[in-house]
């Protein structure tokens, strides 16, 4: 990739095939991560503002970035700048919950400076919010947060409350768990999860955590 990045002849080929292929608008995105000193300063853009000051265009500029940071970067999308249709996501997404097969996960990775709103504020988004908003059964929305997954991804002894199950607990208010990241400012911590216990240890305390990583890989 890096070599192709690096031909002009393969660049242009490159910019072809992305130019038109995009799903929406890139130019709203956000660079999030980026491991050079020399662009750093390039965290917390949108791909736009930094094509303009390069005066060049956004796939250019593309493929300029990964190829001076040897593919070290990263970036998220930016929400519908239209809220109707922001509204009309969340309200697909809550019906396509009342399945009994669907389930609740992130794909967020939180590196860099800047990640994606839902590293912070996935669950606690639609066990809050969206559950309110679309008056969703709480006991639906928490089947589909933990049985589901454990079941789906064979992650035995996980999922539910059992005698000989990992103790793998979040204690929450039902009425005032929130999300409060945003994209402008996404590392902001949920409000409303009092405690969160990982393996039996209190990882969160009065809202607070603890430092006691009890975390384990799961095999």
């Amino acid at each position: 990739m890096l070599e192709k990045l690096n031909d002009t002849e393969e660049r242009k080929i490159v910019i072809s095939k992305m130019i038109g292929t995009h799903y929406g608008d890139p130019s709203n995105n956000v660079w999030t991560h980026i491991v050079s000193k020399k662009n750093k300063h390039l965290e917390g853009m949108l791909f736009e503002e930094v094509a303009d000051m390069w005066k060049i265009s956004v796939e250019e500029m593309l493929c300029r970035v990964m190829y001076e940071e040897s593919l070290g970067c990263g970036f998220r999308g930016a929400p519908p700048r239209n809220i109707k249709i922001w509204r009309e996501v969340e309200k697909n997404v809550m019906e396509l919950l009342a399945r009994p097969d669907y389930m609740i996960g992130s794909d967020a990775i939180p590196t860099g400076g800047l990640p994606h709103p839902r590293a912070y504020g996935c669950f606690p988004r639609v066990l809050g919010r969206l559950r309110r908003r679309y008056n969703y059964p709480i006991e639906q929305v928490i089947q589909r947060i933990t049985e589901n997954p454990a079941q789906r991804f064979n992650l035995s002894e996980r999922g539910n409350i059992k005698k000989g199950f990992y103790a793998d607990i979040v204690i929450f208010d039902k009425d005032h768990i929130n999300d409060r990241s945003s994209f402008e400012d996404p590392n902001i911590h949920p409000e409303g999860i009092p405690w969160v216990i990982v393996n039996g240890k209190v990882a969160v305390e009065n809202e607070k955590t603890t430092g006691i990583l009890a975390g384990k890989a799961i095999p």
